[in-house]
């Protein structure tokens, strides 16, 4: 496994978009890429976004949201949180994933000696100039937090056929009178 580290062009806070299209740049340049991992979303942004994006760029799978990775033998033995558990899949490569923590399983720490190993291979520094165009098309000119508007009605307590019927009347003309 080969260690990279990229300049990236400005900043990137905030854009997925640009995010994506400078990794998606990177790694159609290497040929023996077989798998990428993001995150599952950024404590600044908390948008979530970088590794669909990048997947869509590079026409890969994406899998979201997965707690646990092993390679077996050619395929990989992905674990990811589902409404209904965990599912478990064997996937062939190339794909993107989204990690995410579960509760039974916490982020580890790398031990001493895998840190000074790690010390001891090369970084590839990798630049970001001449990338694809594409990231400076998006700019993100505002961020707000959208909050639905909540609409409650009481139905009056009435014969439950009654209630029936208005429940029924009012999901009929839901959005006439909006």
């Amino acid at each position: 496994m080969r260690r990279s580290e990229l300049t990236p062009p400005g900043d990137l806070d905030f854009n997925p978009m640009k995010i994506a299209c400078i990794l998606a740049d990177v790694i159609k340049r290497e040929p023996d890429v077989e798998l990428v991992f993001c995150g599952r979303q950024a404590d600044n942004g908390s948008n979530g976004q970088t590794g669909q994006l990048l997947a869509e760029m590079l026409s890969w799978p994406c899998f979201t949201m997965v707690i646990d990775i092993k390679k077996v033998e050619d395929e990989y033995q992905v674990s990811r949180m589902v409404d209904e558990g965990i599912e478990h899949l064997y996937l062939k490569a190339p794909f993107v994933i989204t990690v995410t923590q579960s509760d039974n399983k916490l982020l580890r720490m790398a031990g001493l000696k895998a840190v000074l190993e790690a010390k001891k291979k090369p970084i590839e520094h990798l630049e970001a100039a001449g990338l694809s165009d594409f990231a400076s098309l998006y700019n993100l000119e505002e961020l707000s937090i959208n909050k639905p508007d909540k609409h409650c009605v009481f139905i009056e307590d009435k014969p439950a056929e009654s209630k029936a019927d208005q429940l029924k009347e009012l999901l009929k003309n839901r959005g006439r009178n909006e």
